[in-house]
């Protein structure tokens, strides 16, 4: 890997790698204006400003239960570098927002809220002799 990444040094900046095969991009010399208007451990909202098609790279972890959206549209975020999260933006101005929603936390709401219905019906309806 080392040997990789110092042949490739160079293109670091301007390329992401992936385990996935994605569409082909046309080379693209139109540069690109991208701002984070708003970080927060669960949302990241990015204004983005694209040359060209291309890939939205933010340098957060990739973890599954991130969601993403496109000028209000649902996106797929895909694994860069083993590690950061990309997303597919076309050519001109979008609003990308990525959220932070795990199943397993709306899962583990559930399961309390039936915790909670059952000790209450327990209580209400539990006879005593």
């Amino acid at each position: 890997v080392r040997i990789f990444i110092n042949d490739h040094l160079d293109q670091m900046r301007s390329k992401g790698f992936t385990q996935e095969k994605l569409p082909a991009l046309k080379p693209c010399f139109t540069p690109d204006a991208v701002t984070v208007s708003k970080y927060t451990g669960e949302k990241v909202s990015i204004a983005a400003n694209m040359g060209c098609d291309g890939m939205v790279i933010l340098s957060d972890t990739y973890f599954p239960g991130w969601r993403a959206r496109v000028d209000g549209k649902t996106a797929e975020i895909h694994q860069v570098d083993n590690a950061l999260r990309g997303v597919y933006v076309s050519q001109g101005k979008h609003e990308l927002i990525m959220d932070y929603r795990p199943r397993s936390v709306y899962f583990g709401a559930f399961l309390t809220s039936l915790g909670w219905l059952g000790a209450i019906g327990l209580a209400v309806f539990w006879k005593r002799d």
